[in-house]
């Protein structure tokens, strides 16, 4: 369970520490809590993102939230392989969540200026992903919206307190 009042901090704060080295300067310095990118793109930096919830953890430090990779998320609202790829991506990070007792995932619902519009496809994957997430009592924090129609569109179509 999170403390009342907290501070959190993402895990990567500009420079290469080992993860163990890093966790314990976040406590040190009097953080509660933080957050974690979860993509493999860091991997050779920070070993598995799977391992980093134990080590904050062993330092005394709560896991606020994931962050998923966001660098194909305007394929959420097309159709095809590769968007259904990303979609299950998605899907695996609300799993993670609740496999490492981790209350919330960040998604970002679009990417850069000229997203695809808010239609009917991406608002079926957002509802899915919403639906898994309450299963998995896990919240999908949706952020990094340049423009509020889709977020405006996914609330209105989802009404959810996991959303």
């Amino acid at each position: 369970m999170s403390p009342a009042v907290q501070t959190s901090i993402y895990f990567w704060f500009g420079y290469p520490v080992p993860p163990k080295e890093r966790m314990g300067l976040i406590a040190d310095a009097g953080f509660d809590a933080v957050m974690l990118w979860w993509g493999d793109e860091y991997r050779a930096a920070n070993g598995t993102k799977e391992q980093l919830p134990e080590l904050a953890r062993r330092r005394g430090l709560w896991v606020e939230n994931i962050h998923v990779p966001f660098s194909d998320a305007n394929l959420l609202w097309k159709d095809g392989v590769t968007a259904e790829s990303v979609y299950a991506r998605y899907l695996s990070c609300i799993d993670a969540c609740r496999d490492h007792g981790i209350p919330v995932m960040v998604l970002h619902a679009t990417q850069g200026n000229h997203p695809p519009p808010a239609g009917p496809t991406g608002l079926d994957r957002l509802r899915r992903l919403v639906e898994r997430a309450q299963r998995q009592d896990v919240t999908i924090a949706l952020e990094n919206l340049r423009q509020s129609e889709h977020l405006d569109r996914a609330f209105e179509a989802i009404p959810s307190d996991r959303l």
